[in-house]
């Protein structure tokens, strides 16, 4: 079953659109397939996808030419709301080891940038404001203060000797940097640098999907709801022991509203949202994963 999508979004946004679709192409008996625009011709319909698939993971069936005869599609709901945060991540974890898994090359470098950036005593932050702050429906993110506070309070009862940032915000990595001067910070600015060194350029999704590995190798991650910190927890190894979710809500879910409170009116907004936000800690067992 070929799963394609008609309006691709972010990188990790399609990653779970993908791995969904694995899911219920399994259940309804069917071999899952990731169409990339070389197929093109062969299908002879368009691919949608904007990066290939085989780029970084490895595909369910290897040669597709045996299965043209009989092939359907499918476009998968995303996070269905039959399943809970634990029994999805747990199912798409299981389907991600059985039916995919890491390019060997990627595996490679991410090993090798793994053991520069983070450690088992790291505290893994991810911090994403941008279009989150003004997208309808979508959970308003923390304001740069409000986080830089929640890290304090992180880093003054646990003993952490490092911090990693998973940021495109230059001004919060900096902050960040400023304000802990005692802990050795690392960012997601350190790591497109060495992917560039060591990879190349070629790959232009490498660098978030470098972020997610990271944010999974450190020992807690504190992060706003989004689909990087949903993938560090399934690319996790046993040192990742618990995350702490911040809830600010959601954002309006009439376009003009919300786009005057994500710009506007931000640090008002911000500052009433941040008055009655809350923090969700989960450990790696309510998870579901080992």
């Amino acid at each position: 079953m070929m799963i394609n999508r008609s309006q691709p979004a972010g990188f990790f946004s399609d990653f779970i659109w993908i791995l969904t679709g694995m899911s219920e192409a399994l259940e309804a008996g069917f071999r899952p397939y990731v169409p990339t625009k070389a197929d093109e011709t062969v299908l002879g319909r368009v691919v949608n996808w904007d990066w290939s698939w085989n780029d970084y993971f490895l595909q369910p069936i290897q040669d597709l030419e045996p299965f043209l005869g009989t092939i359907s599609y499918l476009n998968p709901s995303v996070h269905p709301v039959s399943q809970s945060k634990k029994t999805q991540l747990s199912n798409l974890l299981d389907v991600f080891n059985s039916q995919s898994g890491f390019q060997p090359h990627i595996v490679a470098v991410l090993q090798q940038i793994s053991m520069q950036m983070v450690s088992r005593r790291t505290l893994g932050v991810h911090f994403r404001a941008g279009d989150m702050r003004w997208a309808p429906l979508h959970p308003t993110p923390p304001s740069k203060t409000f986080m830089l506070n929640l890290i304090a309070g992180e880093l003054s009862h646990e003993g952490f000797d490092s911090i990693y940032v998973a940021s495109t915000n230059r001004e919060f990595i900096r902050k960040t940097t400023t304000r802990f001067p005692s802990y050795e910070v690392r960012s997601s600015l350190d790591t497109a640098s060495e992917l560039s060194r060591v990879a190349g350029n070629n790959l232009t999704k490498l660098p978030v999907l470098a972020d997610a590995f990271l944010l999974g190798q450190c020992e807690r991650l504190l992060h706003s709801a989004s689909n990087v910190a949903f993938a560090s927890k399934l690319f996790s190894t046993s040192a990742l022991g618990s995350s702490g979710e911040i809830d600010m809500g959601l954002n309006h879910s009439w376009l003009p509203y919300s786009v005057a409170c994500g710009t506007v009116f931000w640090p008002v907004f911000s500052l009433f949202r941040g008055q009655k936000a809350k923090q969700v800690n989960t450990t790696r067992e309510s998870w579901g994963i080992l």
